[in-house]
């Protein structure tokens, strides 16, 4: 019997999830570490034994309730650190009789915030897909129904019409890329390349981008060592970043690309002098679809910054920002020298 109960008790004190027990009287019998752990972040207070166990009296209200009625009571418990999911269940003895509660809390946390994102996602990708339909739906009612008879107005609809299908069609592509990125399903086999050729291409490029915006654009690299990556990808993260820079810098501003190396990597640095990122949001940038602007009416579909910081995660490096409200931002990235 000793072995026995020594093995038992190991066992249960084995366990990730808390343990809990109590007699019919609501005395504790036994508790194991993980409680312990699970509910460090609560302040204990004098109050007795079971108050400096799990300083919650609301779940010894529901042990106590358990005894009394006999019944199983499961629920979710919000701590300032975690979330916990509970459920006490009645023991019984030979007699049928309530010999008092065992409760198992399990820590969800992950689980929940998974669970979150999941109804972000299929909420967000809602809103973003049923914009352009919207659209389009709009406009091809009335020249379905030959309300509009103004030739001029007719190719006006024609290229809201072809813009908003052309929206479409990069949110999907954008939905497709993030999601093989994920999954591991893309090619991004890393090779030595030089850095200066891509530079070139996006400096012919974006000058007469930022002409057309009346913006200054400016490029500063000078030597560049080459590095060990994927060029392809690496230019389109310059590309993310530059639009990006582009689109929420004001006419007057300037955005400029800079390249700084040591003796392992070269850090490519995309700057600009736009609105800038609160520093409440800036943690958040390159979740899928997340927004400053909270009413999804901003530029963008919120997935360009993810589908940058996939690429440069699948090639082992690390992308950051740095930003202030109204002194613009600057978006850091990697590349490990060849």
């Amino acid at each position: 019997l000793v072995v026995e109960r020594n093995r038992l008790r190991q066992t249960i004190d084995g366990l990730s999830e808390g343990i809990a027990a109590v007699d019919a009287a609501g005395n504790v019998t036994h508790h194991n570490p993980a409680l312990d752990a699970l509910f460090r972040a609560l302040p204990r207070n004098e109050g007795g034994e079971r108050l400096m166990m799990i300083p919650a009296p609301d779940v010894w209200a529901d042990f106590d309730r358990v005894v009394a009625e006999a019944r199983t009571v499961s629920r979710r418990l919000q701590l300032p650190d975690r979330v916990l999911g509970m459920t006490i269940t009645p023991l019984t003895n030979q007699d049928g009789q309530v010999a008092g509660a065992v409760g198992l809390f399990l820590d969800i946390t992950e689980s929940e915030r998974l669970e979150r994102t999941r109804r972000d996602y299929v909420a967000n990708v809602s809103h973003e897909l049923r914009t352009p339909l919207t659209a389009m739906r709009a406009l091809i009612e009335p020249l379905s129904e030959d309300m509009v008879r103004d030739e001029d107005t007719k190719k006006r609809y024609y290229a809201i019409m072809l813009r908003e299908t052309l929206r479409l069609s990069r949110l999907i592509n954008d939905l497709m890329e993030l999601s093989r990125l994920q999954s591991g399903q893309l090619s991004l086999a890393p090779k030595p390349m030089c850095l200066r050729d891509i530079l070139d291409d996006l400096t012919e490029k974006y000058n007469t981008t930022a002409q057309e915006r009346g913006l200054h654009f400016q490029m500063r690299a000078d030597e560049l060592p080459q590095v060990n990556a994927n060029p392809d990808r690496v230019e389109q993260v310059l590309v993310i970043l530059l639009d990006n820079a582009m689109k929420y810098t004001p006419e007057g501003g300037q955005v400029s690309v800079e390249a700084e190396s040591d003796d392992e990597k070269v850090t490519l640095s995309v700057r600009d002098t736009g609105i800038g990122i609160d520093p409440a949001d800036q943690p958040y940038v390159f979740d899928r679809f997340y927004k400053v602007d909270r009413a999804h009416t901003g530029l963008g579909s919120g997935l360009g910054l993810s589908i940058a910081s996939e690429l440069i995660k699948s090639m082992g490096e690390t992308i950051w920002l740095k930003s202030a409200p109204g002194e613009g931002s600057t978006f850091f990235f990697t590349l490990k020298r060849a």
